[in-house]
């Protein structure tokens, strides 16, 4: 081995070692946070102790929100690693360390090592891809198969349709309808590059779309065979979230601007740099697809009504391409000048530098987010204090922690809420609380304490931890 292949390989050992630290560090000590995370931890128990896989449960009933990939990976990682923070977290974790590594290697193989290691910088330290790795959803899944469905169309396996239709199937059991967007990617490239050989690869796409239809077939008859035709109606006709829903009333910068700052701003120009450059490329399709999966989302995004940050994460391992193609662009271009590489010295100064503060400021701050300790502690107090059909109302939005530390039904009953299946009007509490149909409130202590000024003549006791106080109707 020659000295310089030990000194790439000593390298790729550190950036490997450095993205598990990034990915796993402190993964498990922070509490679950009051949405994704605690309702997908609450599915994936009810998921265990059920033993039902294709209908989720949520808070006591059916949860038709979101499909079940994630939940069944959870439930797997839990087999092994018990019901932890960490276990809920753990896929979410794998995927985004696998995404990093596949773009720097992928990276490395296609301009060399310093254009992979800039490109590795700009993923390992964004921080909305970092902290979505980090926490216990559905993104960083996502973003693992966008990336292996990239690898896929680029290819020239022989199976190559059939496992392009399963990976699309994967991507709708994870996120539902997002799984357009990469399908209408692939036509798009087919018919752009493959026009001479679409007839002759009918058979190809019969089976793709056979293989779709398989991976997500299963689940929806199951389902719609538990709990009739509901199931399969909400997941294939309702559960865009409104993404789908695109106008040009909606319209925002607000997507640019946040690619702009989760690549540290300054690399946010060689990533326009990058799409310059692979516009001049478009004979290899490659260059195409990192074109549309790096700025389709965008686009589309910018006309929906939705302004979710995270929702950009498929799209951020195809920045990082981009940029490393870019660099490495950059770079052959000094080097026909007598001072290059003085200048790329500088360059990459400027670059370790820029990845240093995020990493102290932006990165760290990830790495040691707390959670909401004082719901889980209030929560796990409620849970050894309860009976198994107690119903919990909680003074805020906040409950879903609540639901899944207590393992209890839990209602909200923040100020303005109106009667339904997951909240109540204050004036039904308290009708309900003089029937004893209630005798659990739960909030912050600033809340019990408006609720409690007007309160009914009923005998109560008043449990207060940290900050938040129970409210027990004796």
């Amino acid at each position: 081995m020659t000295l310089k292949k030990f000194i790439t390989y000593l390298i790729f050992i550190i950036t490997g070692f450095f993205a598990l630290y990034i990915c796993f560090y402190k993964l498990g000590v922070a509490a679950l946070d009051n949405w994704d995370e605690a309702w997908y931890a609450d599915v994936t128990r009810n998921m265990i102790k059920n033993k039902d896989f294709f209908v989720l449960y949520w808070n006591h009933a059916v949860f038709l929100d979101k499909p079940p990939l994630y939940m069944w990976l959870s439930t797997i990682a839990s087999k092994f690693m018990g019901l932890t923070e960490f276990s809920f977290r753990f896929t979410s974790a794998i995927s985004g360390f696998l995404t990093i590594i596949l773009v720097l290697i992928y990276s490395y193989r296609n301009f060399g090592l310093v254009p992979a290691l800039i490109s590795f910088s700009t993923l390992v330290f964004n921080n909305v891809f970092i902290y979505r790795a980090r926490s216990g959803n559905l993104d960083s899944l996502l973003s693992l198969f966008f990336l292996l469905l990239y690898f896929l169309v680029v290819s020239n396996k022989k199976y190559k349709y059939v496992f392009i239709g399963i990976f699309l199937g994967l991507i709708y059991l994870t996120k539902l309808t997002v799984a357009i967007f990469p399908f209408l990617v692939f036509v798009l490239v087919e018919i752009i590059y493959e026009r001479k050989k679409l007839y002759l690869n009918i058979p190809g796409y019969i089976k793709l779309l056979l293989a779709f239809a398989i991976t997500i077939g299963v689940w929806l008859y199951i389902g719609t065979s538990k709990i009739g035709p509901s199931f399969y109606q909400y997941f294939l006709f309702h559960g865009d979230q409104g993404v789908s829903n695109i106008s040009i009333a909606h319209f925002k910068w607000d997507y640019l601007g946040y690619a702009y700052y989760s690549l540290q701003r300054r690399f946010f120009w060689l990533f326009l740099l990058g799409i310059t450059i692979a516009l001049t490329k478009l004979k290899d399709k490659k260059y195409l697809l990192q074109i549309l999966f790096a700025c389709g989302l965008i686009i589309q995004l910018s006309f929906t009504a939705k302004n979710n940050n995270w929702y950009l994460l498929p799209s951020m391992a195809f920045w990082s391409m981009l940029i490393a193609l870019a660099t490495f662009s950059i770079f052959n271009l000094l080097k026909k000048f007598k001072y290059g590489s003085i200048l790329i010295g500088v360059f990459l100064i400027i670059s370790i530098y820029i990845s240093y503060k995020t990493l102290n400021i932006n990165i760290m701050s990830v790495i040691d987010t707390s959670g909401p300790e004082s719901l889980k502690s209030i929560s796990i107090k409620l849970d050894k204090l309860t009976n198994n059909n107690d119903i919990i109302v909680r003074l805020d939005h906040l409950y879903p922690t609540t639901v899944y530390y207590s393992d209890r039904k839990v209602i909200s009953s923040y100020e303005g809420a109106k009667d339904s299946q997951l909240f109540i009007s204050r004036q039904s509490l308290k009708k309900r609380i003089n029937l004893k149909e209630i005798k659990w409130v739960v909030g912050k202590n600033e809340d019990m304490d408006k609720f409690l000024i007007d309160y009914l003549q009923t005998k109560y006791e008043i449990i207060k931890v940290g900050e938040e106080t129970i409210f027990h109707i004796l």
